[in-house]
């Protein structure tokens, strides 16, 4: 299963979108974000994804949104968790390189002028701007190999008293 996290970045009534550079969708407007590598945690990926896309380091406030793709292709299962995050540092990529064409600053009422990858990059913009509050960032943890092995046992001993 694929995870995926993308950041709804607000700044002064401005969201964060970065032009993709990828053939497929080469000019479009996304979020910031992309695939959680094998030892990362969904936050560690979203920063290091904002700052290869964007050159902005953030810092997660909460999860918006998430959702599941389920699949009999198993390359195709994938679970995306969409953030609200706020910028920590101000200046943006301004030139490309493989992560991204360039980021930009964009108000709501832009984004029906520009081509998005597609509509979920302006339905998280409407969430992250109708929604006063999403999953607070404590509640969203990173579990430890010694708390599932933990769990582990204590599944053990209801089932095998």
């Amino acid at each position: 299963m694929v995870t995926v996290v993308l950041a709804v970045v607000e700044d002064a009534g401005r969201f964060l979108l970065i032009e993709e550079s990828k053939a497929r969708v080469r000019g479009k407007w996304n979020l910031p974000g992309g695939r959680v590598e094998a030892g990362e945690s969904l936050h560690e990926a979203l920063a290091r994804e904002v700052l290869e896309e964007a050159d902005l380091e953030v810092e997660l406030s909460e999860l918006l949104y998430m959702d599941q793709l389920a699949s009999h292709a198993a390359d195709e299962n994938r679970l995306r968790f969409v953030f609200r995050a706020l910028p920590r540092t101000q200046a943006i990529k301004l030139h490309a390189d493989e992560h991204s064409l360039r980021a930009r600053w964009v108000e709501r009422a832009e984004l029906p002028l520009l081509p998005l990858r597609n509509s979920l990059v302006s339905q998280m913009i409407e969430v992250a701007t109708t929604t006063r509050s999403g999953l607070p960032m404590a509640n969203v943890r990173l579990m430890s190999l010694r708390e599932r092995e933990h769990e582990r046992v204590e599944e053990e001993r209801l089932v095998n008293p």
